[in-house]
């Protein structure tokens, strides 16, 4: 059985490490502006903030 827990405000670094690392090839080949790549971690903790908006890890 699979559990999910929402992600903690200290593992959004982790949360957004990996997103660099899944990103980084397209944003390579494709250079998008809007890539996951390049939204920065004080971006990702507000987000995980706002009501209704989760994160899980």
């Amino acid at each position: 059985m699979i559990f999910l827990e929402s992600a903690k405000e200290q593992e959004m670094s982790q949360i957004h490490r990996i997103q660099k690392l899944t990103f980084e090839k397209l944003y390579a080949k494709y250079q998008d502006e809007g890539s996951p790549f390049n939204e920065l971690e004080t971006s990702l903790i507000a987000k995980s903030k706002k009501k209704n908006y989760f994160y899980f890890y």
